[in-house]
């Protein structure tokens, strides 16, 4: 998947830099999914998991802002980007659907709002966010390649959805250009 592009960056990035100070605690965040605490894996580890927040995410800020200055202003906005890969290859691709859907719902039930749904064959995702008055301060992909793996990512912060398809852009992760307003690309 597109998915792991970001995770070479971020794995690199994580592996040359430690987080310096006291992070702030996001698990009481309203943006925050605690996606161990819904099993969505079935017990097993993730074989990549990234957390970027806080120094991490300020310095991937610093290094896209002078190539990419609108990608830095919305990274600048967020307070985290976790992301966890499993293998498909251990269960039944069926039980991953499944539980992703339940997942869905889940969130629903705790006021968060499905934006995409995609229900192909082989390919299963959602996306959904989570606003606390007029702001968006939540992003959540669920997603499931039924022959490879399972993606979970959640973005906490300041989101702006017209916006937010740079993330998805530049670390390739899949369903998020579908998210907000892109720029049309010029002809010729």
């Amino acid at each position: 998947m597109r998915a792991r592009n970001l995770i070479m960056t971020c794995t690199l990035l994580a592996g040359l830099f430690s987080m310096a100070g006291a992070q702030e605690d996001l698990r009481n965040h309203p943006g925050f999914v605690d996606f161990r605490a819904m099993d969505i894996s079935g017990g097993q580890e993730p074989k990549v998991e990234v957390n970027l927040k806080g120094s991490l995410l300020g310095l991937a800020a610093r290094l896209a802002s002078e190539e990419e200055p609108e990608l830095s202003s919305t990274l600048m906005s967020l307070d985290a980007i976790h992301v966890e890969v499993y293998d498909t290859q251990n269960r039944k691709a069926d039980s991953y659907v499944t539980q992703l859907a339940e997942t869905a719902k889940g969130l629903e039930k705790k006021g968060w709002e499905t934006i995409v749904k995609v229900r192909d064959e082989g390919e299963h995702a959602y996306i959904a966010v989570k606003e606390d008055g007029n702001n968006i301060v939540g992003l959540v992909v669920l997603a499931a390649d039924e022959k490879d793996e399972i993606v979970l990512v959640n973005i906490v912060g300041n989101i702006n959805l017209d916006e937010i398809w740079r993330v998805g852009r530049e670390f390739e992760i899949d369903h998020l250009d579908t998210v907000g307003h892109q720029p049309k690309k010029p002809k010729g």
